[in-house]
């Protein structure tokens, strides 16, 4: 996949604004305490019968203990959904909408999803891991559904690094690392991380993946659906941390 030409201006230590809400945010304990599983990321939305809809990922605990979270992370991870009246919880378990895939499947493990409704369907991006758990091989997939219940069908991988070799994603050893995806103005925006080559690193050096330096990337498409068009340099690079 290559990106489009699109003008932008990237700075190595960006000066990004800060809503002020966030400074008024105040801790409100645990909303998932299952201790058979270890969650990992959350994404959280009211649905069309009012209630909250949380859809998380998590790993089963006796696995993660056999290895490591990191472990579970990229090789059984899977999403689950749960519901309450109200965001504080109490949150109570509905289904696995997104099971992992089957070995020498693309998702074999699935993480950080991001959900967003178009019309009169529900869309969901994630990672997707494939049977190695090599963070290079991470991509972003996207499945549909016409209720948050389901069912969910996988439409399959919608952003990977380009082919391109002067592309800045090109064999990334980031992969394309947590895509989140928000409608604006007429398009569809996802942002991602990504990174790990220097020389295809639009124009910038010294990526240190991936405690170091990581690169905000974005791409645009007409519909959740895509195609998705990557832009030809890195959006954001966070200096010294994550994005």
């Amino acid at each position: 996949m290559s990106g489009r030409e699109v003008s932008i201006s990237c700075r190595s230590q960006p000066q990004i604004p800060v809503a002020g809400f966030t400074y008024q945010m105040e801790w409100q304990g645990r909303i998932l305490d299952d201790r058979r599983y270890w969650p990992w990321s959350a994404c959280a939305l009211q649905g069309p019968d009012g209630k909250i809809h949380l859809f998380a990922d998590r790993a089963d605990s006796a696995q993660v203990e056999q290895h490591d979270i990191c472990w579970g992370h990229r090789h059984c991870n899977m999403i689950a959904h749960y519901v309450a009246d109200q965001p504080e919880g109490p949150f109570q378990f509905v289904d696995i909408p997104l099971p992992p895939g089957s070995p020498g499947e693309f998702d074999r493990s699935i993480i950080y999803p991001c959900l967003q409704r178009d019309g009169d369907r529900w869309f969901m991006m994630y990672t997707a891991f494939d049977d190695t758990g090599e963070d290079r091989n991470m991509r972003g997939a996207l499945a549909v559904a016409d209720s948050l219940y389901g069912p969910w069908r996988k439409l399959g991988v919608v952003l990977a690094p380009s082919q391109d070799p002067d592309h800045w994603t090109h064999r990334a050893e980031l992969g394309i690392h947590v895509p989140q995806f928000v409608p604006f103005r007429g398009k569809w925006y996802a942002y991602f991380k990504s990174g790990g080559n220097p020389s295809k690193a639009g124009g910038l050096t010294g990526v240190q993946c991936w405690w170091g330096r990581d690169y905000l990337g974005v791409a645009i498409a007409d519909r959740p659906e895509g195609p998705w068009q990557i832009v030809n340099q890195p959006a954001i690079l966070k200096n010294g941390g994550h994005v």
